[in-house]
């Protein structure tokens, strides 16, 4: 399972009305077909058809990721699950160039398979398990 940051370019301007800021959708983790974790960030062109390409790595590698959001400028992608155990991290990306992911802060408690949402100012996350 990996989470995808397709929203990651719409930005809330005002109530009803969105802004749209790129063409890239960016997949953070997930797992592979026999189960093992990865480390893996692929990005997409979303206006057209297209194969995933290489964006960079997540810290460790994990899967069931609890969300990620976006205002455009920096991903944040918090949670999840890797061979250690499950995880309270936030990591974050710059959406505009590839690249790894750097420490961001970390979650009040670990989580995984949660959900996550913002408003290009702030981001909450909720659900999921501990």
């Amino acid at each position: 399972m990996s989470i995808n940051l397709l929203n990651s370019f719409i930005k809330f301007a005002s109530a009803g009305s969105t802004v749209w800021y790129g063409d890239r959708g960016i997949n953070f983790g997930g797992s592979k077909s026999g189960g093992d974790r990865v480390d893996n960030i692929d990005y997409e062109n979303i206006t057209s058809t297209s194969n995933a390409s290489d964006f960079g790595n997540l810290a460790v590698a994990t899967n069931y990721i609890s969300g990620s959001v976006s205002n455009g400028t920096r991903g944040v992608m918090g949670g999840g699950n890797s061979a250690s155990g499950t995880l309270d991290t936030i990591e974050y990306i710059s959406t505009s160039s590839t690249g790894n992911t750097s420490s961001f802060g970390d979650l009040t408690t670990d989580m995984k398979q949660g959900s996550a949402g913002g408003n290009g100012t702030y981001c909450i996350w909720g659900g999921g398990e501990t």
